[in-house]
């Protein structure tokens, strides 16, 4: 079994929500790449990042902090949070990424997978 520890991104910050409340949360971090190598450190072999402000917007949007994190630590990284149609899916394997390594995986929102426009 692989364990794959996971970063909820919210304003730039390692956040965990209590009940999915956005406005009910606690902050881990304001530096999340600083979160990403712990877990790199402490054997991760993957990590997965939520963007919930995307997942609420409905399109990507902590890419920068989501950029930083992906060229702190050399294990493969997972996306989701807005990724709402293969378009936006695609341009996201691109966008983070190290130089010739791109976001190994990305999933589709729910909304996305009813709706794959």
């Amino acid at each position: 079994m692989i364990v794959i520890p996971a970063i909820d991104l919210k304003d730039g910050r390692c956040v965990r929500l209590k009940q999915g409340r956005m406005s009910d949360e606690t902050v881990f971090s304001d530096v999340p790449e600083e979160m990403a190598v712990r877990w790199y450190e402490q054997g991760a072999e993957r990590l997965h990042l939520v963007d919930l402000n995307g997942a609420v917007q409905g399109e990507p949007v902590n890419m920068a902090a989501i950029k930083r994190i992906v060229a702190s630590i050399p294990i493969p990284v997972e996306l989701g949070g807005g990724i709402r149609d293969m378009p936006t899916l695609e341009a996201h394997h691109y966008r983070y990424r190290r130089p010739g390594r791109p976001c190994r995986r990305r999933g589709l929102d729910r909304r996305g997978r009813s709706d794959p426009g």
